[in-house]
């Protein structure tokens, strides 16, 4: 690696920040063992060692942290709160809140209390609310429960993350759902024990997860989104006491143009 090879940013080697943005620069044009290096040098230099070491496991085989920096995803989705719906949705495409949707929200099926995990912007809500008595949201960034808010289709929204929040909440919904959200949630372990605990007798838990390309219970992309093997989902589905009711393998939403499958899960 030279300063003349044209692709680096600028900066201080003496200091981690510009070894962490060069390996996150090398990691978004693929060039992963050149990133992993990058983030090496950066924890030897003292750079931030949870940050530089999620950076690390993205492009380095090995096992994946059970969960990504809370701050890195707080800071991530309050910056693309205003972009977020008009990004995801017309640019990228996104349509699998909807396809998560579709079964739940046919004429004769109605929710006392629903429950929107991650809820982001807001894309669910709308869709869900004249099908529900309540629907109630939580997401780990503050920008975009308010934008959320505007909707005016929440009773209630809650800024906090979101297995801390399921393991203390006394909600009892009957409805959780879970749209493009384990994608920043490594073990989900304590999720499913967490929503089989507060979900009422009868109730559905709903959700997507990517669909990890190897044989691992978790994976770490490039991409800095975590992947799931249909395997774990069933073994966590049942040691939390769920039934399995369906898993549909199909695309999330696509990336460079190519489809990113995962699968989509109902279990009560």
């Amino acid at each position: 690696m030279t300063q003349s090879s044209g692709v680096f940013p600028s900066g201080d080697l003496s200091r981690p920040e510009a070894w962490s943005d060069r390996g996150s620069l090398m990691r978004e044009l693929q060039r992963f063992d050149e990133a992993a290096r990058c983030f090496d040098k950066a924890l030897a230099l003292g750079g931030d060692a949870e940050l530089n070491g999620y950076y690390l496991a993205s492009v380095r085989a090995g096992d994946a942290p059970a969960t990504p920096p809370r701050r890195y995803v707080e800071a991530l989705f309050d910056d693309y709160a205003a972009d977020y719906q008009s990004h995801v949705v017309e640019s990228l495409g996104y349509r699998g809140f909807e396809v998560l949707l579709r079964p739940l929200i046919e004429p004769a099926k109605r929710y006392g209390h629903v429950l929107d995990l991650g809820c982001g912007t807001g894309l669910c809500g709308p869709l869900i609310a004249p099908h529900a008595d309540i629907v109630d949201g939580v997401d780990v960034s503050g920008a975009m429960v308010e934008e959320a808010r505007k909707l005016g289709v929440y009773r209630e929204l809650i800024h906090a993350e979101l297995d801390a929040f399921l393991a203390t909440t006394d909600l009892r919904p009957d409805l959780i759902l879970a749209a493009d959200v384990f994608i920043y949630i490594g073990d989900l372990a304590s999720v499913f024990r967490s929503a089989r605990r507060i979900l009422k007798p009868g109730g559905c838990f709903a959700f997507t997860v990517e669909l990890a390309e190897s044989a691992n219970d978790i994976e770490l992309a490039p991409s800095l989104r975590y992947a799931h093997s249909e395997a774990y989902i069933r073994r966590l589905a049942n040691e939390a006491g769920f039934t399995t009711v369906r898993i549909t393998e199909a695309p999330i939403r696509h990336d460079q143009a190519a489809p990113i499958v995962g699968l989509y899960v109902y279990l009560v």
